[in-house]
């Protein structure tokens, strides 16, 4: 062999040499790589799993507070339903006890009548009753008080009967009536006694009546109204 084909002989073979070198070092940087990439990868995994992880604990705890809140909430509005229901309770005992309770005026509540009638000058006045015993202490209680008052009683004689009764049945409350033509004389005085019997939870009316004898102002204390807001005694 000559020289020139040595030689091209030897080129060949470093050539050959040189390249499967570099393949191997190309493969190694691949791999080097791949290993990093791999590494990378799994570093980014377990951060996700931990950002799950701590998302769903975080969930979790929310959805604890949603539950406590949710809980607290429904004590709420049992604790609110049984108040409710002894509030009905207790109103119904208490609306049957003004219902029983006789109508009647203490000392106090006379003199507060009293003293709101101080504006107006005493006035003569006429009481029929409704038979029983409840508007009959009631009667007896105006009469104290207009007494105190000086306010002059008459007897009523007009429409009712010698026992000075009326219908039991059909009289309610205290009414108070005057003539038409004492409207200006007396209307003031019936107002104001109206307000302060109302005041003292007696239910109490007045009116005006072409037909009402003029000399004096006429209370009919009927039974006690079955009902009403003023109707407290």
């Amino acid at each position: 062999m000559s020289d020139a084909a040595n030689w091209v002989l030897i080129v060949s073979l470093v050539v050959g040499l040189a390249s499967a070198v570099l393949v191997m070092y190309m493969t190694g940087i691949k791999e080097a790589n791949w290993n990093l990439d791999r590494q990378v990868s799994h570093e980014t995994i377990v951060k996700l799993q931990a950002a799950v992880r701590d998302a769903n604990a975080r969930a979790a705890k929310a959805g604890d507070a949603a539950a406590e809140a949710n809980a607290r909430a429904a004590q709420a509005a049992a604790e609110a339903l049984e108040a409710n229901a002894r509030a009905t309770e207790e109103g119904a005992v208490l609306s049957l006890a003004r219902y029983q309770t006789p109508r009647t005026l203490s000392q106090a509540q006379q003199s507060r009548i009293i003293e709101k009638l101080q504006a107006y000058a005493p006035a003569p006045y006429d009481v029929s009753v409704a038979s029983g015993p409840e508007p009959a202490m009631l009667l007896m209680r105006i009469d104290e008080m207009f007494a105190a008052a000086k306010w002059v009683h008459r007897d009523r004689d007009a429409g009712i009967d010698q026992s000075g009764l009326i219908d039991a049945d059909t009289a309610q409350g205290v009414s108070i009536e005057i003539a038409e033509s004492r409207r200006e004389d007396w209307e003031p005085t019936v107002i104001a006694l109206i307000l302060a019997l109302r005041a003292e939870g007696i239910v109490a009316n007045g009116t005006a009546n072409t037909d009402a004898d003029p000399t004096a102002i006429h209370l009919t204390i009927g039974n006690k109204p079955q009902g009403g807001s003023r109707d407290n005694k």
